[in-house]
């Protein structure tokens, strides 16, 4: 059962590389756009699938191993944005990433249901063939047949790259990534894979380093917010200020006030609440395009 589990893996594995062989060839940069489009789906799809199977059960256990999952999908989401900084994909390359995902879920979402470990290792000989497609994209940069940029800004900030780092820093990083993917896809595939769930601590780590990172705020300075003049309101058709004094607008509305009453015309009041960066009130209800009109049941 074995045999035939790999050989339908390094089988399917065959039929991918023969699909980007003929449209890619070695234009490596486009290459990965498309690769890294479908080597996102497995982490996701097998991810959801073990969480739905833990709910199912009702069983714990199963959180290591999902999260690991969701850590490797990421981290392939993450390839595809560098690299489409990179190629550039035209709109052919963008339809094809789009049909090579809605194609290549489905498919293996039938399969890791159907058999998870043909699943997991077929995708272990993805990334096996991955890192070759790397090494040679490395090879290809060292012979100067392809220019060795700078590396992405998105890429720096999430491997914690120099400064100057160029492309072949970033594959090398990418690369490693790849093997790590191989590796614990392997594991998973084994009848007793060995601390299942605990095997690929490194992307683990990554993902919370860039989740920390990306969630940081930096520090910005706010601007300062526009102040009446001379006590007064926007006016109502310019929007500057020297419109109905407020005091005069606020004396208006203690009069209009009262159980049930209706305060309408509050353009200028609601304009001067804007301006003062205070909330809305929440009994405040827009009628047609240009007025207001003002339910009041407090005293």
């Amino acid at each position: 059962m074995d045999s035939v589990s790999d050989f339908f893996a390094r089988s399917q594995t065959a039929f991918f590389r023969f699909f980007a062989d003929t449209f890619f060839a070695k234009r490596y940069g486009h290459r990965a756009v498309v690769l890294e489009t479908i080597a996102g789906v497995p982490g996701m799809v097998a991810g959801m699938w073990i969480h739905l199977k833990s709910l199912r059960s009702v069983k714990t256990g199963y959180g290591p191993l999902i999260r690991e999952l969701l850590a490797e999908a990421e981290n392939e989401r993450m390839h595809l944005m560098f690299f489409i900084e990179i190629a550039k994909p035209s709109r052919l390359e963008r339809t094809l990433i789009l049909i090579a995902q809605l194609v290549f879920w489905n498919y293996y979402f039938l399969l890791y249901v159907l058999a998870p470990k043909t699943a997991h290792k077929m995708i272990h000989y993805f990334e096996e063939e991955a890192v070759h497609s790397y090494s040679s994209y490395l090879a290809q940069i060292e012979k100067g047949e392809a220019e060795n940029i700078a590396a992405p800004q998105l890429a720096i900030d999430y491997y914690g790259l120099k400064d100057d780092a160029r492309l072949t820093d970033l594959i090398v990083r990418v690369r490693a990534d790849e093997q790590r993917h191989a590796d614990a896809n392997l594991a998973w595939a084994c009848d007793h894979p060995q601390e299942q769930g605990k095997i690929d601590r490194t992307t683990i780590q990554q993902m919370h380093r860039w989740s920390e990172h990306a969630s940081a705020e930096p520090a910005t300075s706010h601007p300062k917010q526009a102040t009446p003049q001379n006590n007064t309101l926007p006016h109502a058709k310019t929007g500057r200020w020297g419109g109905e004094p407020l005091d005069a607008l606020f004396l208006r509305r203690r009069e209009t006030q009262g159980s049930g009453a209706q305060w309408k015309h509050g353009q200028h009041y609601w304009r001067a609440i804007c301006a003062l960066g205070r909330s809305s009130p929440p009994d405040v209800r827009f009628k047609g395009t240009s007025r207001l009109t003002r339910t009041d049941n407090t005293q």
